[in-house]
């Protein structure tokens, strides 16, 4: 099963197999691929912020 998010330039991508998840993040400044056994999996977060330029310069032009 294959699981992908493609939302203002950046990707996301799960495949699951069957002894855990191959994960693929990539935008305009990383291409990262991990294999993550099932075994390995922890209660670990992870955060990513996305990047818009175009939202941040309309949000600062509106402000001004």
């Amino acid at each position: 099963m294959v699981y992908n998010q493609d939302k203002n330039g950046n990707s996301l991508r799960f495949e699951f197999k069957e002894d855990g998840i191959n994960y693929t993040l990539k935008d305009k400044s990383i291409h990262k691929t991990e294999f993550i056994p099932f075994e390995s999996i922890t209660n670990k977060t992870h955060e990513f912020f996305e990047r818009n330029d175009g939202h941040k310069q309309r949000a600062i032009y509106f402000l001004i």
